[in-house]
C-alpha cells in the first residue's frame, strides 16, 4: 500500500496532545498581524514538553485511498493533463 501526503492524517488523540502543547506555550492563545510576527513567536518559544510534539506510528491514520489519473501519454509538452 501506497501513503501519500493525501492520505496520511493524525489520531483525534494526537492532535489534541500536539494543540494542547502549542496552547500551553502560549502559541495558540496569539494573534500575529504578519507573517513574520509568526516567525519571530516561533523562534521565541518555549516547550515545556516536547516529547508532546513527536509523533510516532500510533499518531497515524490513513484516510480514504484516492485514485490518482493516470497520465496522459502523448500530450502537448508542458502543460497538465487535469
Amino acid at each position: 500500500m501506497v501513503v501519500t501526503m493525501l492520505r496520511l492524517g493524525l489520531t483525534a488523540a494526537a492532535w489534541d496532545r500536539i494543540l494542547a502543547e502549542l496552547v500551553a506555550s502560549g502559541l495558540l492563545r496569539a494573534t500575529f498581524a504578519s507573517l513574520q510576527q509568526l516567525h519571530a513567536a516561533i523562534d521565541a518559544l518555549t516547550i515545556a514538553t516536547p516529547a508532546n510534539l513527536v509523533v510516532g506510528a500510533g499518531d497515524l491514520q490513513l484516510g480514504e485511498p484516492v485514485a490518482l489519473p493516470a497520465p496522459v501519454v502523448g500530450g502537448v509538452s508542458g502543460t497538465i493533463p487535469w
